[in-house]
């Protein structure tokens, strides 16, 4: 891999020549799940983070022997448009790249497949949403499946088209790579690593409402217009720097294929592997809601709904 521009003045990986060289020979295998995660920012912004970095992880990788990489990427690179989404190492361009992040993380596959091309022996994995441990629930109530939550409970409604949507816990991700990556015959693969139950928007909003919480389905115009007027005047709102990136959203009635449908993705790869491999379990929403609502209770992210009926009898 030739050197990228900018990059010959300082480390590689931000290490000195001698440990990246000391690295490469006593490396067996790369597993690379380091990304900037921002669905606001533009590509250029994240395009030294999740490209770049991509880079030099595989030039660590062809440095001296060849080191197996693996890969971690996300299913939204792919083209939910399609009938049926093959495991397929090499994604080709299509207009539902929407977003920065999206883009950023099809890029850097491109120059994973290209390394495969070249030799270089590559897994490629494509987790969906992951969301907290699947035993404690504890997570990152910064990222979007959060702040969605509580955008819903602090605004008491959602927008009227749902869409689907695909969460799998963090420690079932986790343990579904490693065992994976143990078996040669995954090198030049992709593999989906989504939890096989998908579920409607339409779902989530019922447990929030059986938690207690009213909330009421408006226009998604209607929505962004509150939403936008709750950032303005509460600059701290969990979705405020969100705004922009659904706005564009809305302008373009193609760009969520996943409003209408849940896509058929193929599993043959992990499928293959799956007597020496743990399948990834069928996570039932409702009980993985209720391990994360707790968490959220107990770490105070959001806070109990007072109980409708707060009348006593004498």
């Amino acid at each position: 891999l030739e050197p990228l521009p900018g990059h010959l003045d300082r480390p590689l990986l931000g290490l000195d020549p001698q440990t990246f060289d000391s690295l490469a020979n006593d490396l067996d295998s790369i597993y690379h799940n380091g990304a900037l995660i921002n669905q606001s920012y533009p590509y250029l912004l994240l395009k030294p983070a999740n490209v770049e970095g991509t880079a030099e992880i595989l030039r660590l990788a062809c440095q001296g022997k060849a080191t197996p990489v693996h890969h971690v990427s996300t299913i939204s690179v792919q083209d939910f448009s399609s009938l049926e989404l093959d495991e397929e190492l090499m994604v080709p361009y299509h207009k539902h790249l929407q977003g920065g992040y999206i883009q950023s993380k099809w890029v850097a596959e491109q120059l994973v497949c290209i390394a495969h091309q070249r030799g270089l022996p590559v897994t490629i994995y494509r987790p969906s949403r992951i969301v907290g441990d699947s035993e404690h629930g504890i997570m990152n109530t910064q990222d979007l499946f959060c702040r969605m939550i509580k955008s819903v409970i602090t605004l008491g409604t959602v927008p009227d088209s749902g869409f689907y949507d695909n969460i799998i816990a963090v420690s079932d991700v986790s343990r579904f790579i490693v065992n994976a990556s143990l078996h040669d015959d995954i090198r030049g693969r992709a593999l989906h690593v989504i939890n096989p139950s998908w579920y409607h928007s339409d779902q989530l909003n019922e447990f929030i409402r059986q938690e207690g919480y009213d909330i009421k389905r408006v226009s998604v115009e209607s929505w962004l217009q509150q939403l936008k007027q709750y950032a303005i005047e509460d600059p701290s709102h969990p979705l405020a720097s969100l705004v922009p990136m659904f706005h564009a959203h809305n302008r373009d009635s193609d760009a969520d294929p996943l409003a209408s449908s849940a896509p058929k993705m193929s599993t043959r790869h992990t499928d293959a592997i799956a007597n020496s491999c743990p399948r990834l379990p069928h996570g039932k929403l409702e009980d993985m809601l209720r391990t994360y609502f707790d968490y959220f209770y107990a770490s105070g992210f959001i806070s109990q709904a007072e109980p409708k009926d707060a009348s006593r009898q004498d």
